[in-house]
């Protein structure tokens, strides 16, 4: 509850003070040098008349690791909340970033996780926080698993008694949300894979190894009921060019993005992106793993275009348009870091799927971007993709307010924030789908806004950009009307042609130069799979499990996956499935610890020794 009086509020921090631990991390503002691995959504303000409906306005953010300083090496862990408006413009050097809790010097209540999921109701009120790694600097043992709802109204946390199935903590999993299909028109949630192990799991051995996930939980936020699924359909069918499965790849710190009106009975699908285990990693390249909804199913869905390669900790956002008639979707991937690379980058890839074909472009890294991270979280309003935190280089001292926005429609980084604004096609990809439109439908890992976007105008126009408009700007700022005359003028047309003929050219050479870093990644990446394959072969199975080589997992506390049959772990967790397919696996080499000496780590729970996910950075 928010304090009704400066003098209470006085009272209340000083009783905090004294009762909390000496690990509490006490946030003194909503500014830190870094935060990063945080939950996020979309929902209404404090204080708000809603009448039963979101009005997405305000973007908040729970909990996380941040730093208050840049040579703080301890108590990374926060279990604050932070929001930031959505209904107003503002600086991104300066955004009105509101400290709405403060860190309670409790780790357990609220929880102090970082990479668990934080999922919006349909009337915007409430944020549901569920999963997530507790800290080890220092160690906090992990609670019994719990669900909690923030009331933002209310200022108040509670913990929810949910229905259903019993379900562990699992952490380093891909949260996703879908608008609508829950009881009474609520929402319903999603997490799938992740991992657990003794910082996420209440009694789990610190001799035990961690273990990685396959199977998801279903939260019906109306009934507030779980569903475990550890075991999926058959007849999963997300387009006419996708495959079923029945065992998905185990994964952690990849992203799973919901896309309306596909698959089974048009109830939509979730496309999983990226993510990787202790010891091999998911290629997105050809294949992307789909779950169709309707079916309760995975499906192995073939893409075209450039490959967005191996890559973790990314953020990806979904908006959808018309575009003559026919709703087109598109994921957006932002920055994280590619598995065999030491740096984490500011790349950009768009995911199109329009006629049943999923289709990426490479955008690589825009002018102006921001320095390149990873475990940064995003959220997507209009066409105003806002990214929130991340870490970057080890020589970048500080970074306040690390606040960053991407306009999706012109595909530029502003130095503003504008609301208001529309979703409308990438231009870069409006040759694509054969012209530009609008849509209101857009989603991200924790809210989803504008429903299925079944019922949107139909605006769209020619791949020059224009379209009639609905209500708002699709350049991203505060719509207003201008006049302009009806008549034809020689020079503007002549000077029209010139400017066509010039810039076909341009698109001829832009297209030239990306087919040739097109081809030279695939054979680089071709060269490296041969490699890695060939040592597979001399060294371990293609599984993961280490059956022959080595025997053990690098930074597992040196415990060989075999040595654990299904009773030897506590009965919390989900299902404990093989890691699927080879021909979806990369394989790592056994000697992970010698091969990545001296480099920089990939990021995972907290970048603490021995808690990382270091899946090969070899040299190359």
């Amino acid at each position: 509850m928010r304090p009704s009086s400066l003098s209470w509020a006085a009272a209340s921090t000083l009783v905090a003070l004294a009762a909390a631990p000496a690990f509490a991390q006490q946030q003194p503002q909503p500014n830190p040098c870094f935060r990063w691995s945080g939950q996020m959504a979309i929902a209404n303000k404090a204080g708000a008349s809603t009448n039963g409906t979101s009005t997405a306005s305000t973007l908040w953010y729970q909990g996380g690791q941040a730093k208050l300083s840049s040579d703080q090496d301890s108590n990374w862990w926060t279990n604050a909340l932070v929001s930031l408006p959505l209904d107003e413009s503002w600086q991104t050097g300066t955004p009105p970033l509101t400290l709405v809790e403060p860190d309670s010097g409790d780790p357990i209540s609220p929880p102090a996780v970082s990479l668990g999921a934080m999922w919006a109701s349909a009337d915007g009120n409430s944020l549901y926080q569920w999963g997530g790694q507790w800290s080890d600097n220092p160690d906090v043992p992990p609670p019994a698993a719990r669900t909690w709802r923030y009331d933002i109204q209310a200022g108040e946390w509670e913990v929810v008694q949910t229905q259903g199935d019993e379900v562990g903590n699992v952490a380093e999993g891909q949260p996703a949300i879908v608008p609508g299909q829950g009881t009474d028109g609520d929402n319903v949630a999603y997490y799938s894979h992740g991992h657990q192990d003794d910082h996420t799991t209440e009694g789990w051995s610190n001799q035990i190894a961690r273990i990685y996930l396959n199977s998801m939980i279903q939260f019906d936020l109306g009934s507030r009921t779980m569903r475990n699924i550890t075991s999926y359909s058959s007849n999963a069918q997300t387009s006419n060019s996708s495959t079923p499965q029945t065992n998905p790849l185990s994964r952690a710190d990849g992203s799973l993005t919901y896309v309306p009106n596909l698959g089974t009975d048009n109830k939509g699908v979730l496309v999983s992106i990226g993510g990787a285990t202790q010891t091999q990693y998911v290629e997105d390249g050809s294949v992307l793993d789909v779950y169709d909804i309707g079916a309760a199913g995975w499906t192995r869905q073939s893409t075209l275009g450039a490959r967005v390669g191996s890559r973790i900790n990314h953020c990806a956002v979904r908006g959808s348009a018309k575009v003559h008639g026919q709703q087109v979707h598109h994921i957006i991937v932002y920055g994280g870091q590619r598995i065999n690379q030491t740096d984490r980058d500011s790349d950009l890839y768009i995911l199109t799927i329009q006629d049943n074909t999923y289709t990426w472009t490479d955008v690589g890294t825009l002018p102006g971007a921001p320095t390149g991270r990873a475990g940064h979280q995003c959220a997507l309003s209009g066409n105003q993709l806002v990214v929130v935190g991340g870490l970057t280089r080890d020589d970048v001292l500080c970074e306040q307010p690390g606040i960053f926005v991407l306009n999706t429609s012109s595909f530029e980084w502003q130095s503003e924030y504008r609301p208001n604004s529309v979703f409308s096609t990438p231009a870069l990809v409006a040759n694509l789908t054969g012209g530009i439109g609008t849509g209101f439908s857009t989603s991200g890992a924790g809210s989803a806004t504008g429903g299925d976007g079944t019922n949107d105008p139909d605006t769209s126009g020619a791949t020059d950009g224009s379209s009639s408009g609905p209500e708002g700007d699709v350049s991203g700022g505060t719509r207003s009307d201008g006049s302009g005359g009806d008549g034809t003028n020689a020079g503007a047309i002549a000077g029209g042609v010139v400017g066509g003929i010039v810039g076909l050219a341009l698109l001829a050479l832009l297209a030239f130069l990306l087919m040739r870093r097109r081809r030279r990644q695939r054979e680089a990446e071709d060269s490296e799979k041969r490699a890695l394959a060939g040592a597979a072969v001399a060294g371990r199975s293609n599984s993961g499990s280490s059956s022959s080589g080595r025997g053990r997992f690098v930074h597992e506390k040196g415990f060989a996956r075999e040595s654990f049959s299904s009773g030897a772990f506590p009965p919390y967790g989900w299902d404990r499935r093989g890691s699927g397919s080879v021909q979806h696996v990369g394989p790592a080499s056994d000697d992970v610890e010698q091969e990545t000496a001296g480099m920089e780590t990939f990021i995972s729970t907290g970048l603490a020794p021995k808690r990382e996910l270091r899946v090969v950075n070899a040299d190359n």
